[in-house]
């Protein structure tokens, strides 16, 4: 039941990562969107893969999991691919008609380098493999660790001022941005 796994959920928040405080969201915006297909790049220990994986589930979405390393052990529903996310979208298509997927991507999870040079080259190669109805998810927009890269290039592709340590709600270029700064940050984009 949707209780059962959404408890599950919260047990594996508590054991931490720095995705804890945004697991429920994972789990509720799958829930809320019910995407057929949702591309997850960059699994590292499957923290924030275990949430959406259960509201996959629940809505039945397929789910498609990329890293460069080998994750597939930390997976119990998802697809994995071993492979540069960057690289992988310009065969995608070709992926998705070899198993019968509509390569058309309604939520993208993207928590990789979070390098500025990535993530521009990350949205580029993605974007025209969202649907029409799409949302993006990106994970440390508010890591000064990593120089503020993710938050630094969707400042600037979106041309909005994006003040990493608050929460905000924007429009503009056609997406609607909701940012939520707490564990490095998570910024929700949905395509208006």
């Amino acid at each position: 039941t949707v209780e059962e796994l959404r408890a599950e959920v919260l047990e594996r928040a508590e054991s931490g990562g720095d995705v804890r405080l945004h697991m429920e969201r994972f789990f509720d915006t799958v829930l809320e969107w019910k995407p057929t297909l949702i591309v997850e790049l960059g699994i590292r220990g499957g923290v924030s893969s275990f949430a959406l994986e259960r509201g996959a589930r629940l809505v039945g979405a397929k789910m498609i999991c990329v890293d460069i390393n080998d994750c597939s052990g930390v997976l119990d529903y998802a697809e994995f691919v071993q492979a540069d996310d960057v690289v992988f979208a310009r065969r995608f298509r070709a992926f998705c008609r070899r198993r019968g997927i509509k390569p058309s991507v309604d939520m993208l999870m993207v928590d990789t380098s979070h390098t500025y040079i990535h993530t521009q080259q990350e949205i580029r190669s993605w974007l025209p493999l969202m649907s029409p109805r799409c949302l993006m998810m990106f994970h440390d927009t508010n890591a000064s660790q990593f120089g503020y890269g993710v938050a630094a290039y969707l400042r600037e592709w979106l041309d909005i001022p994006f003040p990493e340590g608050l929460n905000f709600t924007a429009e503009s270029g056609g997406w609607w941005v909701e940012h939520h700064p707490e564990c490095f940050g998570l910024t929700i984009l949905r395509r208006v």
